[in-house]
Order: C-alpha cells, then sequence, then structure tokens
C-alpha cells in the first residue's frame, strides 16, 4: 500500500485522477509546445517537461477500464507521450536522450495489449 511518509511522488504515476482529468493533463502539456502562432517548437522541452510526460505514459499504461473506448485512449494516449519525448530526442534535446528508455517503449506496447 502507499503509506503516507513515501517519498517520490513527484515520480509516481497519477493514480488519482479520472480518465477525464488525466486527458486534460495530458493534453495541456501536449499544448506547451505549440506557441501562440500556431508553430510547434520541438527540440526545445525542458527536463521537467519530459518528466511530466514519463509520468503520463506511465499513468496511461497502467490504466485498466471496463470501457474499451478509455483502454483504446489510454493506450493511445500513452502513445502519444512516448512519440513527443521521440520527436525531442530527434530534434537532438539531449535531455530526451537520456530520458526515454525501453521500459517506456514496454508500456505503450502494454497498454495496447490491453485494447485486446
Amino acid at each position: 500500500g502507499v503509506g503516507e511518509g513515501e517519498t517520490e511522488s513527484s515520480d509516481r504515476p497519477y493514480t488519482d485522477l479520472s480518465v477525464d482529468e488525466l486527458k486534460q493533463l495530458t493534453e495541456y502539456h501536449l499544448s506547451q509546445n505549440i506557441q501562440p502562432n500556431g508553430i510547434i517548437s520541438i527540440g526545445t522541452m525542458s527536463p521537467a517537461q519530459m518528466h511530466e510526460f514519463s509520468r503520463l505514459l506511465s499513468s496511461w499504461s497502467k490504466l485498466s477500464s471496463p470501457h474499451h473506448q478509455k483502454q483504446i485512449l489510454a493506450a493511445e494516449m500513452a502513445e502519444q507521450c512516448l512519440r513527443e519525448l521521440l520527436e525531442e530526442q530527434t530534434a537532438g534535446n539531449e535531455h530526451a536522450q537520456k530520458m526515454i528508455t525501453m521500459d517506456m517503449y514496454y508500456l505503450v506496447i502494454k497498454a495496447w495489449l490491453k485494447v485486446g
């Protein structure tokens, strides 16, 4: 169980959020790279932002819902979070190279496997 004295809560998935809240949070972070003029800035994501995507990816992959549509949404969102980080890596963001792990790919695959 989760004790009250446990630390590193910032690394934990957002287990207390509803699917809608998690979706809003993910969309908020996805929108952070879009400038007011509509141009998407790639390669400039901060380590803190990447950490958020990592956390969101983990949260979506752990989601289990009896509703098929929500399970599909979870897999799509997990994949989108990984894609964001991969785009950063491709654009030469060195923080992304340290951030992306094999575990993230596994989590996305796991999320799609739940879709069935």
